[in-house]
């Protein structure tokens, strides 16, 4: 077999890496909605690069823990400095002027992010890739290192259980490493393509995303046994064009358009070509990119200096997201041709300094290594005191929060208060019955009717969502005297309509959006107009608010956005009390609950009671 790792430099891939890695920073602008697929032409080429040249080395000579431990911290050091610089770069523009809640998720991902497992914090909170909160999230790209890292970990060990298998049955290595690279390939290619996994699990985890890593070192193994007969230059400039077409599918294939969702004010663009089918497009066709004589390598004008932008791809991929998110945050959340124009300038700026003066310059040694540790406890240790104190590093009055009282206010466990009720009605209570139903937004409901002076005179029971059959909460259902749900209309189940208090009257939750980000508002904490700032949301929200408000009738509709809608279409962000009424910008504080039940008429609408 020849040895991958001594072939000459290959421009090709350069090119593809840059037509890539700028796919990427399109996306994550909010231009390219399948430009994500670059990452993916990015795990082909690391299977590529590092498959072959792993298994020559095993091959060749004995490998033992040492040999092992070496090559790991060769793969390791190549990632791992610049992660530690960006993390504790995040850290201190954190420390500037990031709100609590915001700071503590912030510093939870640094501690993820420097021990290398950003995607299994991501696959275990935030869970959608796709969620307009990660535009403000400097370091939820990582996922990508986290998922190499996992690789480099196992791959060496599996080919070396190979090894011993090939020992054992008297074959040879190379037959045995082929066919069960392939065989791990087939496991990981099904796992992906099952429906019984979820989508998170999908995206963040590497055993179904091994198969794209897998699929590229196969190709190098292929072209290193068989190096005269690779097809031909036209096909390498037909596969490119295609995996361009498909960076850039949403520009032209036709889509469809999925309702609005109530909670993010979001209708997701969905093309008429599944993503899983795009995914593996872009496998097959950067595997054939590969495969292919390279049309591209021939002298062309300006080409080497485009081929450069994928040599520091890996630096642009670091720092392009990181001032995307911070630059959302704290100024702008507006991607205008301008922005765009600065903000990729400086990225590059940035990706230049970090090439030559770490990734160049930080030799694989063990010094290096322990500098590296060293950093790494600098960082995580006051990330960790930042997570302890919950993001607290200062008194935030708006969210009456003190430096005193660190865990004094978690947002996320109250706004989950109403799950506590969700259970029968009491039985010895002759209070108003108000069964509530629905998601995080209803939850927010009843957190607004705790808060109110009708608290003391309702018996409060709490359902999620009601099953088709309606069974399940037929007594709750047959006790209420008010129903409150967070629905488009007034269209219950069959089941639980029949089951429904003849006498009960039902009413619609609305949904209600404070922006996408307050960090942008509290920047501007020491101008004397602070409190009287407003915002502007998604258009979406008052057309949904709007045909929720038609199908339910005015007189049955709790109308949630209106309370908080200016004259000029914004919403405000604070109570007249200078409070924050929504942390996340969804859901309710409790001033922001305090002052709905202030202003809310629900004498109008408790006080039909007979009790």
């Amino acid at each position: 077999m020849n040895d991958i790792s001594s072939r000459n430099y290959r421009i090709e891939l350069d090119i593809l890496k840059a037509i890539a890695i700028i796919a990427v920073v399109f996306y994550h602008i909010g231009w390219l909605e399948t430009g994500y697929l670059g990452v993916d032409a990015f795990f082909v080429i690391n299977g590529f690069l590092i498959i072959p040249s792993l298994i020559n080395a095993i091959n060749n000579a004995p490998w033992a823990l040492k040999s092992y431990i070496n090559w790991l911290l060769r793969r390791v050091m190549r990632l791992w400095p610049l992660t530690l610089i960006a993390s504790a770069l995040c850290l201190l523009i954190g420390l500037y002027g990031m709100l609590p809640d915001d700071f503590e998720n912030l510093s939870a991902s640094i501690i993820a992010n420097i021990f290398m497992s950003q995607n299994i914090l991501s696959a275990l909170t935030t869970k959608d890739y796709w969620a307009t909160a990660n535009e403000y999230r400097p370091l939820m790209h990582f996922w990508y290192v986290g998922i190499l890292i996992e690789f480099y970990v196992l791959l060496p060990l599996l080919l070396l259980a190979f090894k011993w298998i090939a020992r054992i049955f008297s074959r040879p290595f190379l037959s045995v490493a082929h066919i069960g690279l392939w065989i791990l390939l087939a496991a990981s290619l099904i796992a992906y393509l099952l429906p019984m996994f979820s989508e998170s699990a999908k995206f963040y985890y590497l055993p179904f995303r091994a198969f794209e890593l897998l699929a590229g070192g196969l190709i190098g193994l292929l072209i290193a046994n068989h190096s005269g007969s690779r097809l031909s230059a036209h096909i390498n400039l037909v596969a490119l064009t295609a995996l361009l077409g498909i960076f850039i599918a949403c520009l032209y294939l036709p889509r469809e358009v999925s309702p609005i969702n109530a909670v993010t004010g979001q209708s997701k663009t969905l093309l008429l070509i599944p993503s899983n089918w795009l995914l593996l497009g872009t496998v097959i066709l950067t595997c054939v990119y590969i495969y292919t004589q390279p049309i591209l390598a021939r002298p062309i004008a300006g080409l080497r200096q485009f081929a450069f932008i994928g040599k520091i791809s890996f630096s642009i991929f670091v720092w392009h997201q990181i001032l995307l998110a911070f630059w959302r945050y704290f100024v702008d959340d507006k991607m205008t041709c301008g922005v765009v124009i600065c903000l990729w300038v400086a990225t590059l700026c940035l990706s230049l300094a970090s090439y030559y003066g770490i990734e160049k310059a930080v030799r694989t040694n063990w010094r290096n290594f322990a500098m590296c540790c060293m950093m790494m406890l600098a960082t995580a240790i006051p990330a960790y005191m930042v997570y302890q104190r919950a993001g607290i590093i200062r008194d935030v009055p708006e969210l009456n929060v003190t430096t005193n009282n660190a865990r004094g206010v978690n947002f996320a466990e109250y706004c989950d208060i109403p799950r506590r009720y969700d259970k029968d009605f009491d039985p010895s209570s002759d209070k108003i019955k108000v069964l509530i139903i629905g998601n995080s937004f209803a939850r927010d409901f009843a957190n607004i009717l705790f808060e109110s002076t009708w608290a003391e005179r309702i018996n409060l029971s709490y359902i999620y969502s009601l099953d088709e059959q309606g069974t399940q909460y037929d007594k709750r259902l047959k006790e209420c005297d008010f129903l409150f749900i967070f629905s488009s209309s007034n269209k219950l189940p069959e089941a639980a309509q029949k089951s429904l208090n003849p006498q009960a009257k039902m009413y619609g939750i609305g949904t209600k959006n404070f922006g996408s980000c307050n960090g942008i508002v509290y920047q501007h904490r020491n101008n004397k107009n602070y409190h009287d700032m407003s915002v502007r949301i998604n258009p979406n929200f008052f057309q949904l608010n709007k045909q929720w408000k038609e199908a339910w009738g005015e007189s049955s509709y709790i109308d949630l956005l209106s309370h908080v809608t200016l004259p000029d279409n914004s919403v405000r962000v604070f109570t007249d009390d200078g409070k924050i009424i929504s942390q996340d910008c969804q859901h309710l504080t409790q001033e922001g609950a305090r002052y709905y039940a202030r202003i809310i008429d629900f004498e109008s609408i408790l006080g039909q009671a007979s009790h």
